[in-house]
């Protein structure tokens, strides 16, 4: 005899590990790149310095360079020349800057970047605790989707995911403005 509620609740059960088991992936087959949220809604990736780590890093769309702790400066021998001056929300003062062989996140890597040294130790006030916050200097590089509902993050160096994405392409670069009779001429 055949029983509705059984049939209901295997058809539940099937769905429940089909759902389960599927996977989210980049467009264009690309490879993503691990990460996770904190606080609900800052994406941390892991990154590798000169080929060690990996290091927790706040992904930052904002930051115009990539962050060092000064501690994992240290830790890494690494040597500092020049200085800046930094500031955002909550926080200020001096960095200096450093010249890193490699910046790697997953798969996808950057050589010679020139990042800031900077104590990041207010960020622990926010309860991110991270060793680096990766900047533009390094995402620039790469076509970038940030998929936040399955807190997927797709690097794509090779242009793949692009006919697989729908809408327009914003660069992360702002256009260059000039001044014209005190205007701001775009």
């Amino acid at each position: 005899m055949f029983n509705l509620k059984g049939f209901g609740c295997i058809v539940l059960a099937t769905t429940t590990i089909a759902t389960a088991a599927a996977e989210t992936h980049c467009p264009g087959n690309v490879e993503s790149v691990p990460s996770h949220l904190v606080n609900q809604s800052e994406m941390i990736v892991e990154v590798s310095i000169n080929h060690r780590g990996p290091y927790s890093f706040l992904l930052d769309t904002g930051a115009q360079r990539t962050l060092l702790d000064s501690a994992l400066a240290a830790d890494l021998h690494l040597d500092t020349d020049g200085e800046a001056e930094v500031a955002g929300p909550g926080f200020n003062g001096s960095a200096s800057f450093a010249r890193i062989q490699v910046v790697e996140a997953a798969t996808h890597a950057v050589a010679g970047l020139r990042v800031l040294v900077y104590d990041l130790g207010y960020l622990r006030t926010w309860r991110i605790n991270v060793r680096g916050v990766l900047g533009e200097d390094f995402l620039e590089r790469f076509d970038m989707l940030i998929e936040s509902t399955h807190h997927l993050l797709c690097l794509d160096g090779s242009g793949a995911m692009r006919s697989y994405v729908k809408g327009p392409h914003i660069p992360l670069v702002a256009p260059v403005r000039q001044r014209t009779a005190g205007c701001l001429n775009p």
